[in-house]
């Protein structure tokens, strides 16, 4: 049986945009992802009330925005403390990822990510997520030690 899994993006760049829908636009693994797009922060929270994604995925910087990938992150967490929130970005190093993971981000991918990682990161966090419910401070701790070189790769 076909699993699917909706996700929600939002990231103001359209080349960003498109190679995550085309990262994500077949079945991969058993897994169909259900996509929705967003091109900024309003849209985004509008989608995200009327879309109930299963994981959330943010760029940290929304350049025409008042509000950042981080607090949209906030309020995604404020709301629904479940959904699974994973942050994208072309920052690579450790201080904006554990700054991520300490606001609540389940996961951090780079920009630089290919379509197998993607894929593979996005099912491993809906996985999680449906184990862990709740129990941030193992899962967060996992993440931040899984976090060496370019790769930005979590292990659990």
């Amino acid at each position: 049986m076909l699993q699917k899994i909706k996700v929600l993006c939002v990231d103001d760049n359209f080349i960003s945009r498109k190679k995550f829908t085309e990262s994500l636009s077949k079945e991969n693994y058993g897994v169909a992802f259900q996509l929705e797009l967003a091109t900024h922060a309003q849209e985004f929270l509008n989608k995200l009330v009327n879309f109930a994604p299963d994981i959330v995925v943010l760029d940290i910087h929304l350049a025409e925005d008042s509000i950042d990938g981080l607090g949209l992150l906030a309020k995604v967490k404020a709301t629904n403390p479940q959904t699974i929130a994973i942050m994208c970005s072309n920052l690579e190093d450790v201080q904006t990822i554990r700054t991520c993971l300490e606001r609540g981000a389940d996961d951090y991918i780079a920009k630089s990510y290919d379509t197998g990682t993607l894929v593979l990161r996005l099912m491993k966090a809906f996985q999680l997520g449906n184990l862990q419910h709740g129990s941030k401070l193992s899962h967060a701790q996992g993440i931040e030690a899984g976090y060496a070189g370019q790769t930005m790769r979590r292990i659990a």
